[in-house]
């Protein structure tokens, strides 16, 4: 199990200007993961100058054969751009390549280590506030047929004790739930706090909601069941969350052991 956390998503906007403005997104993902599917749901309120807008969709599919989640900062305003990469990449992976959501996620993560290495020489001071040690974080998750479903996550962070500083990544292995309980969380730490709380049910009102997942949701390992949990603890996170930067719709995509992706329920903008 992996829970990833990170404070906000933050995107650095275009040099030239004499105070730069960041646009700073907070994000919460849930990722479910069993031997019949992987469920990825996001919010979608991204926080601008002017206020918050709720249409940002922050789960994709790459190719039509993988799913993806970043969080961190994950590109530059009109310049280079995490997702948009992960897609690109995601095209030259070998359609029997033996585990090749792997593959995707240590190209990816070297391409993001090569970028941010980059970035911390031209833009320390917004690169690592308010993130610190913590840059980016990716996850992906595919299938193949010597291997199944399989799920990485990515974690970039900043070696910051050396001299220059420098971005260094590491790809992990998610494990299977054994409860039917999504495992995984990107977000932040208020985030991760209600992701256990209702994860653990050690709370009264996460005693409430685990029994109503009982009562409106198929005890099984139907898609029924894995994205409604999957999308139940998500609204729990932002029913319960003080942040003002997640919030607004949810979109949820799926990956069966068969390879075949799902949208439950999806934005307009959210890429098939």
């Amino acid at each position: 199990m992996l829970k990833l956390i990170v404070p906000v998503l933050l995107v650095i906007s275009l040099p030239g200007a004499a105070a730069p403005a960041q646009i700073k997104r907070g994000t919460a993902i849930v990722v479910f993961y069993s031997k019949q599917r992987v469920v990825f749901a996001g919010d979608s309120r991204i926080i601008l100058a002017g206020g918050s807008r709720d249409d940002q969709c922050k789960v994709s599919t790459l190719d039509k054969r993988f799913l993806f989640a970043a969080s961190g900062t994950v590109g530059r305003e009109n310049g280079w751009n995490a997702p948009r990469e992960a897609s690109r990449i995601a095209t030259t992976i070998a359609q029997d390549a033996t585990d090749g959501v792997e593959i995707l996620a240590a190209k990816w993560g070297e391409w993001m280590r090569a970028t941010l290495d980059a970035e911390l020489v031209k833009n320390e001071t917004q690169l690592l506030t308010p993130l610190h040690s913590g840059l980016a974080n990716g996850v992906f998750a595919g299938y193949d047929k010597a291997n199944g479903l399989a799920v990485y996550a990515v974690e970039l962070r900043c070696a910051c004790n050396e001299t220059p500083k420098r971005a260094i990544f590491r790809v992990s292995k998610f494990k299977i739930t054994t409860d039917g309980i999504p495992k995984g969380f990107l977000g932040s730490d208020e985030g991760l706090t209600l992701f256990n709380e209702v994860s653990d049910g050690n709370t009264e009102r996460a005693k409430a909601e685990r029994a109503a997942w009982v009562v409106s949701l198929p005890q099984d390992n139907s898609l029924a069941h894995d994205a409604g949990i999957t999308i139940r603890t998500l609204e729990f996170i932002l029913r319960y969350s003080g942040a003002p930067d997640v919030g607004g719709s949810i979109d949820a995509v799926a990956l069966d052991s068969d390879g075949k992706i799902r949208w439950i329920q999806r934005k307009p903008n959210c890429s098939d």
